[in-house]
């Protein structure tokens, strides 16, 4: 790599931390998708996914899923940051094939393995049946001799983290959105996912409190199974209630 191209890639970077703002420069910035540079590539990719340059993207796309072809295994790793990058304007084919090419790059040498489970944190919740194995696979680099990779490890164990922490909330939402419902069964299995999730289920202890007051025992019982697996503040939320009937 030269010189000029790690400024090409800084410069792409700033952009695509200014985001929106900087959308007036999508054009000109457009220009660095030719690159010599996969890095360059990669970095502009991202960056116009997150100026939303609408008018940039299908050569963006294009340019990923050329880099996700290559015979270069580090090149088609990038080419999967890519797709990450473009956010809502990739496809969702496009998405689920970035998916599996991160998951197929997960074996091999450690450095590859760590920055392909770094692609598919990224990637987000498209990928999210791969993160069994890249949770792995950066655990596993945590270990490795070499500083930099397990600094790199540490970083996508962060990011995969992150997803299933996003994913695990909007369950948690849905699971207590239904102690609402009017069917006392769902009321029940409700109080059951809730349960699932233990302590960090417990901005939800409220609406299951009032549950302990359902006309039906399996519901009431299910509910003061899920406030005891929230811990401290779940049982002290199960205490007041009881106290109250």
């Amino acid at each position: 790599r030269s010189p000029s191209n790690d400024v090409q890639q800084r410069a792409a970077e700033a952009f695509g931390a200014l985001g929106v703002a900087a959308n007036s420069y999508a054009g000109q910035l457009s220009a660095l998708l030719l690159d010599d540079s996969i890095f360059v590539q990669r970095a502009t990719a991202v960056a116009l996914g997150a100026m939303m340059a609408d008018n940039e993207m299908n050569e963006a796309r294009m340019v990923s899923h050329a880099l996700m072809t290559s015979p270069d295994r580090a090149v088609r790793i990038a080419g999967v940051t890519a797709v990450a990058g473009l956010n809502v304007y990739a496809p969702a084919v496009l998405s689920a094939e970035a998916g599996r090419v991160g998951a197929a790059e997960l074996g091999g040498q450690p450095v590859d393995g760590v920055a392909a489970a770094a692609a598919l944190g990224r990637l987000g919740p498209v990928a999210l049946a791969h993160y069994g194995m890249a949770s792995r696979v950066a655990a596993l680099g945590l270990h490795d001799a070499d500083p930099k990779i397990r600094l790199a490890a540490a970083s996508a164990l962060g990011l995969l983290r992150t997803v299933v922490q996003d994913v695990d909330e909007h369950a948690r939402n849905i699971a207590a959105e239904e102690l609402g419902n009017n069917r006392w069964d769902i009321r029940m299995e409700a109080a059951e996912a809730l349960a699932s999730f233990g302590p960090t289920a417990v901005q939800h202890a409220a609406t299951l409190a009032r549950c302990l007051n359902d006309a039906r025992a399996a519901v009431r019982d299910a509910a003061a199974i899920a406030l005891t697996c929230m811990g401290a503040d779940g049982r002290g939320w199960l205490a007041v209630a009881l106290h109250d009937v």
